[in-house]
């Protein structure tokens, strides 16, 4: 959505021929982040943008157990495949279990462990998430 700044300040003289909106952005009154102030956001004080960006990472960092039992895969990220080969990742996921195989995908910087059981799998996420490294 673009909006007129003109128009918001009350100053717009335009009319029919301006490209942008003529109306007033809607708002929630309980909305944090309609009450901004741009000294807290750059001093980092009651940053209503920094809490609701830390709050989706806090989402994010939490592991959900697939509904499937039978699910035995695991995805790693951030594989640079020019410097680590299904080899290294052996070396890194061997001893949670026995490894049915490895895929590497160079296009999408990522590779996928294959466990031969789910609780082998389980394990390396839960020992793995968030610290492994390779090299």
């Amino acid at each position: 959505l673009t909006f007129a700044l003109f128009y918001v300040k009350g100053e717009c003289n335009r009319g029919a021929s301006c490209p942008y909106r003529h109306e007033m952005p809607t708002t929630k009154r309980d909305d944090p982040m309609a009450k901004q102030n741009m000294k807290d956001r750059y001093n980092g004080v009651d940053d209503p943008v920094a809490r609701k960006m830390l709050s989706r990472m806090s989402d994010r960092s939490q592991i959900r157990e697939p509904a499937d039992n039978t699910v035995s895969t695991v995805w790693v990220g951030g594989v640079d495949t020019a410097k680590i080969s299904d080899g290294d990742l052996r070396d890194v996921f061997y001893h949670f279990g026995e490894i049915r195989g490895i895929n590497l995908v160079p296009d999408k910087a990522c590779a996928f462990v294959e466990f031969v059981t789910h609780e082998s799998a389980r394990n390396a996420v839960q020992k793995k998430h968030g610290n492994c490294k390779v090299k």
